[in-house]
């Protein structure tokens, strides 16, 4: 009630900002205190082995672009020995279904805002119910299900009331529900977790990329002469880098491609609002390409791919477009360790003065992440100076560093 009372004051001042973290708080505590309630039951009901029947799975993907586009290599990795269906929400079937068997729940709420934190209650509260009654009812009942397994590792708890009556099993991935699962998996191991034995090497991610390009084979998407480097500098702007630090960073990369010609093309999220603002600051590069053009996110992967490195921020598009070609995510406010690209390998390369270089290789191709060392990271509650103090200088010489070394081996799939 205290976070509550401040949230109403902070509204009522029209401070926004810290009523939504206030808000947020208050949803914290509460589902805190619900995960004491789901205790309960754990430990009065007894624990069960997962036995398949059906091999029928159901896969909660979440409403998040990055969730879904994430999950495809492991879709792929499965699809030969499991039927797996996938719940997703609308804006996310059109990157599943090509694919994958998709159910479309139209409820799932991508994000937790300050427009929609009392039905982000609601739904919390609803979900715990749906828990409690399924934990129970599924020892008691043998009736047949629809599918064996129910894995949850969307964040979104909205499909619950629909997919839980219908399975047998769940199985956790993240949330503060996982004293209920009948398992709870770490590292994205929710297959192996029903005794499904996944291959994590370079075909792990070629085969995806494979399935990808020969979806978008007949698509047309712009073309670009000569060797280049694609910049996304698109992001929600409470995610993303200052504007002053991207123009610092492309500034480094355009004189870098001027010694070696390689082009920098520098693209933005469909709304553009990042690249609207960031042309002032380099209007005295002229040798710049903007790609302004209206693509859609399958087009936006035909250009990454032809590029020699693409970098981006941790953000949806993104985690699509670096799959098929060398490439440098950048972290801000977001768990660097959770979704950063899947390699093999991974360590850190470079560090000065907080500034972090990670990279791992899928055969040949590099996959690296930059980020500012915090301690506040990983959030997504307000701006973060902390967390966005990337150094641009830092983070040119790494990308740079690596362009050198493998533009000319990479090894991608034919």
């Amino acid at each position: 009630m205290m976070f509550f009372n401040y949230a109403i004051i902070a509204i009522r001042d029209e401070n926004m900002k810290t009523a939504k973290v206030y808000l947020a708080k208050m949803l914290r505590g509460l589902r805190i205190f619900l995960t004491a309630i789901a205790m309960v039951f754990y430990r009065l009901l007894p624990k069960r082995e997962i036995k398949l029947t059906s091999k029928r799975v159901l896969i909660n993907a979440g409403g998040r672009l990055g969730d879904a586009i994430s999950l495809i290599p492991h879709l792929c990795a499965a699809e030969d020995s499991l039927d797996i269906s996938v719940i997703t929400s609308e804006y996310n079937d059109e990157i599943l279904r090509p694919f994958f068997k998709t159910v479309i729940y139209k409820k799932l709420v991508r994000q937790t805002t300050l427009d929609n934190i009392p039905r982000r209650i609601l739904n919390d509260i609803f979900a715990m119910a749906h828990l409690c009654w399924w934990y129970a009812e599924s020892r008691i009942s043998q009736r047949q299900r629809d599918y064996d397994v129910f894995i949850n590792i969307g964040e979104e708890l909205d499909s619950w009331g629909y997919a839980l009556p219908k399975s047998r099993y769940v199985i956790g991935y993240k949330g503060y529900w996982v004293s209920l699962f009948d398992k709870v998996v770490k590292d994205n191991e929710f297959f192996e977790a029903i005794g499904l034995e996944i291959k994590r090497d370079d075909e792990f991610l070629w085969r995806a990329v494979r399935k990808i390009d020969a979806f978008v084979s007949d698509m047309e998407a712009p073309g670009i002469a000569g060797n280049y480097m694609l910049v996304n500098v698109g992001c929600k702007e409470y995610r993303n880098l200052p504007l002053e630090t991207w123009a610092g960073i492309i500034r480094k990369l355009a004189d870098f491609g001027r010694r070696n010609e390689i082009r920098i093309v520098v693209t933005d999220n469909k709304d553009r609002g990042t690249l609207g603002r960031l042309q002032p600051l380099l209007v005295d590069c002229q040798d710049i390409g903007y790609m302004t053009e209206d693509l859609s996110l399958w087009q936006r992967y035909k250009l990454a791919k032809k590029a020699i490195f693409y970098i981006g921020m941790d953000i949806g598009p993104s985690h699509l477009m670096q799959m098929p070609t060398n490439a440098v995510m950048i972290f801000t406010t977001g768990d660097h360790k959770l979704w950063r690209p899947y390699a093999l390998g991974w360590k850190k390369t470079a560090e000065d003065r907080g500034n972090i270089c990670e990279e791992g290789r899928v055969g040949k191709v590099v996959k690296a992440i930059l980020y500012k060392e915090s301690p506040c990271r990983p959030h997504t509650d307000t701006e973060c100076p902390s967390c966005a103090g990337l150094d641009a200088g830092f983070a040119a010489e790494q990308i740079t560093r690596m362009v050198r070394d493998l533009a000319e081996t990479d090894e991608r799939p034919k």
